[in-house]
């Protein structure tokens, strides 16, 4: 795939969620190495043509105007070496304000391993209520296993086993991984911190969790609190917008307005961000705000393999401005290669390193407008109205030993695992722990026979929110 002309753009994910522009902050800081980007500036057109003769028509009235933002950049890691304290990657926020949120990982340290070795993305165990989904592979009687938490917690000491390979391993001193890695998120979450309340901290257990957002007298949004950060006191307590604004110094008001508190600093997205991008095109810095995307992810043998992003929100500024000084652009680290990566396919107890030619992956996220008549453009912004992670393969027809059309008839799960690269800081890969073949087709690659196959990510649980995870290490 064709990379060039390397390009600087700003993302900075609005802390204040829909409506809070960072267009007045966004700076050096936010930079990000890109290529090809692409700036479209859409709107609707109402046409006026009057009741006459003639079939001229008059000047239309421009109506909801909207910015889209494309462009690429590589599949890598920070280059950042540091443990603990390893630097996200530089997609990290374009992957948070594409429906993804950050996921729970630990190092689980193990010993005595039994078995032919954990393998990436499998169901891993402590007991049925503590599990989640191994993030590497292992070999030999002693490894250390990434593991992404999905219910429960993986702790120290105990038997860690797989639900897939049959491996186990005794547990050693559990600690936060030095691993980034995201899963998907269907809704917004917001960290809220508010004062004291007068009339009394609402109860989420007593049904009080639904919240009306205040603002000099006029009622601009509303929230519904999920969760309490703060052992009742609900001065810190997670919730989910449900409507309009929220930002700092406004007041929120529960249990018909009996309770209310003022908040004390700006919310945080804790899931579903949304960005301001801004990219200098054509000598002007154009802003899409409120912007949501989607993306895929595409490589073969002996490449590297490349985000392609497309961002949709509000149409932003539009300024004479040269672009900003951003010399902390990472620029040295390299995308690991398809050489030597662990790509394949996991059924029963074994995992496949099957000849795969090339791998795309997308979230195929729908975006949709959230019209809104008070916003200044006609809408809130982009925002993510479905998705279904989708993973395409070519992999050669023959000497596979693997029945790909008897598991595609009986719709029998598999799993997928990549891992690209062997250097700390600079090891990326990404995984489905259940998915399903829907498609098969036979193809050819360079006179090689060869099959194009399909895969679509399934949730793991009732919750979902759990069927893909990516991550750089």
């Amino acid at each position: 795939m064709k990379l060039a002309r390397p390009k600087q753009i700003l993302v900075k994910l609005q802390s204040g969620g829909r409506g809070a522009s960072e267009s007045g902050t966004i700076g050096a800081s936010d930079a990000m190495l890109v290529y090809e980007p692409s700036v479209r500036n859409l709107g609707d057109a109402q046409e006026r043509t009057p009741a006459s003769q003639s079939l001229s028509s008059q000047t239309a009235l421009m109506g909801l105007e909207t910015r889209e933002v494309a462009f690429q950049s590589d599949f890598r890691g920070s280059g950042d070496t540091s443990v603990p304290g390893m630097t996200a990657p530089d997609w990290e926020k374009t992957m948070l304000a594409s429906g993804f949120r950050a996921a729970t990982v630990k190092k689980v340290p193990l010993t005595s391993i039994s078995g032919g070795g954990f393998q990436i993305g499998e169901k891993v165990s402590k007991d049925a209520s503590n599990w989640g989904v191994a993030l590497n592979a292992t070999s030999g009687a002693t490894a250390d296993l990434n593991v992404a938490i999905v219910e429960g917690d993986i702790t120290s000491t105990g038997t860690l086993t797989g639900a897939s390979s049959g491996t186990t391993g005794t547990i050693g001193t559990v600690a936060a991984a030095d691993c980034n890695a995201y899963r998907p998120w269907s809704g917004t979450l917001l960290t809220i911190a508010t004062g004291a309340w007068t009339g009394g901290a609402p109860s989420l257990a007593g049904g009080q969790t639904m919240g009306l957002v205040t603002r000099s007298g006029a009622v601009v949004g509303a929230i519904r609190a999920v969760a309490d950060n703060s052992a009742g006191a609900m001065t810190n307590f997670d919730a989910e917008p449900v409507w309009g604004v929220i930002a700092n110094g406004d007041v929120v008001s529960f249990a018909g307005a009996t309770k209310t508190a003022t908040l004390s600093s700006t919310p945080t997205v804790k899931a579903g961000a949304v960005a301001t991008i801004r990219a200098n095109r054509g000598g002007y810095a154009q802003d899409a705000t409120d912007a949501q995307g989607t993306w895929s992810l595409e490589g073969r043998a002996g490449e590297s393999m490349v985000f392609s992003w497309t961002f949709t929100g509000s149409k932003g500024s539009h300024a004479d401005l040269l672009p900003v000084s951003a010399t902390g652009v990472d620029t040295a680290t390299k995308a690991p290669r398809m050489l030597g990566a662990i790509v394949g396919i996991g059924f029963g107890n074994q995992f496949y390193r099957m000849p795969i030619k090339s791998v795309t992956v997308t979230p195929n996220n729908q975006i949709s407008q959230d019209l809104n008549a008070n916003a200044t453009s006609g809408s809130d912004g982009g925002e993510i109205i479905d998705r279904g992670v989708e993973i395409r393969l070519t992999v050669n027809a023959a000497g596979t030993s693997f029945d790909w059309q008897t598991l595609k008839s009986a719709s029998s799960p598999v799993r997928f695992g990549l891992q690209l690269g062997s250097s700390t800081g600079n090891i990326v890969g990404l995984c489905a722990p259940v998915a399903q073949i829907t498609a098969l087709e036979e193809s050819d690659s360079d006179g090689i026979a060869t099959y194009d196959i399909t895969l679509r990510a399934r949730g793991q649980t009732i919750n979902g929110e759990d069927e893909f995870y990516i991550w750089a290490r």
